[in-house]
């Protein structure tokens, strides 16, 4: 086989498997584990504390925070996703535009003690889920583009230092290829364009993130019923 075959047969292979690296079901591992290739896709880092089983949170209230002015569309995005996921965890969800509409009634910030404890007495709501920005990265090389949405979650109560249960993920999808023929190349340019700019992918990539951050946090309704 001439060299340069063998070389874009090589580029080939590490392309297709790259694609599968994102497919399937990660590992779960502890929070702060390095980052390693898995056919199975980035690890789901998590990390749960004793008092998590101890306080029982029947209700939480959901804030992104940290996303900069141009992430403002997906801090949004990936807020509704979380919401919505945990919902199947806790019996009482305040998100979006009502927990907005909270803060604002109640001049609260979420971030400080003093104000959690004043939205606490008013709602009865004592626990707090902070999402943040976590490894994300797009990319876009003509015949190869590249979405991803990661997150940081962390669950506590009125003292914000104080962590119940966190996880972070990245989820990241991916299209194109690497042309070994003129047509090839138009093909991939053009998969890679649509790819870059399908609206749909940041609200898929959201919600699959969420799904796989929630997966080691227990259902506290059933807990709450023991």
């Amino acid at each position: 086989m001439h060299p340069i075959n063998r070389l874009s047969l090589l580029l080939s292979v590490i392309a297709m498997l790259g694609l599968f690296g994102c497919s399937g079901a990660p590992r779960p591992v502890a929070f702060g584990t390095p980052d390693s290739f898995s056919l199975s896709g980035p690890a789901v880092e998590t990390e749960t504390s004793d008092a998590l089983y101890r306080l029982v949170p029947r209700c939480i209230a959901v804030r992104a925070t940290g996303f900069g002015g141009a992430d403002h569309g997906i801090a949004d995005i990936l807020e509704k996703s979380i919401v919505r996921h945990a919902r199947d965890r806790f019996d009482r969800v305040i998100g979006g535009a009502a927990r907005r509409g909270l803060e604002r009634s109640l001049v609260v910030d979420l971030a400080q003690e003093r104000d959690r404890r004043v939205f606490s007495r008013n709602t009865g709501c004592s626990y707090f889920l902070d999402i943040s920005p976590w490894k994300s990265e797009d990319g876009y090389f003509l015949v190869w583009s590249r979405r991803s949405i990661g997150a940081s979650i962390r669950l506590s109560g009125v003292d914000p230092e104080k962590t119940l249960w966190r996880a972070r993920h990245t989820t990241l999808r991916q299209d194109g290829g690497l042309p070994l023929s003129p047509l090839g190349f138009l093909f991939d340019v053009a998969r890679a364009g649509a790819f870059q700019a399908d609206p749909d992918i940041p609200r898929s990539l959201a919600d699959e993130l969420a799904r796989r951050l929630f997966v080691s946090l227990p259902d506290m309704r059933s807990l709450a019923q023991r």
